[in-house]
């Protein structure tokens, strides 16, 4: 094998329908891990879920898919490259 042939096995890229699908579901697992141990931790009873816990899950989850969306949309049309500054770059995101 040649090491331009092992160079081309490295740089597929997956699709960003995969990776935006893969940051939803990471997304929605750590919200769910951050539900059950706040639950736990306050001694909620888990099911049926509390109405406050049901409305900050779904706004906690809402805003994450919000946030990924933008910041996919933004990546994708460069503007993170435009910013010439990193202490700029830091407080927007």
């Amino acid at each position: 094998m040649s090491i331009n042939s092992l160079r081309q096995v490295g740089t597929t890229t997956p699709s960003y329908a995969r990776v935006i699908g893969l940051a939803i579901v990471g997304l929605v697992v750590a919200i769910m891990a951050s539900v059950l141990v706040a639950a736990a931790t306050f001694g909620m009873p888990f099911w049926p879920l509390p109405k406050d816990l049901h409305v900050l899950a779904f706004f906690l989850m809402g805003s994450g898919v919000v946030s990924v969306v933008l910041r996919g949309l933004g990546f994708r049309l460069g503007l993170g490259t435009r910013i010439p500054s990193l202490a700029v770059t830091m407080a927007l995101v």
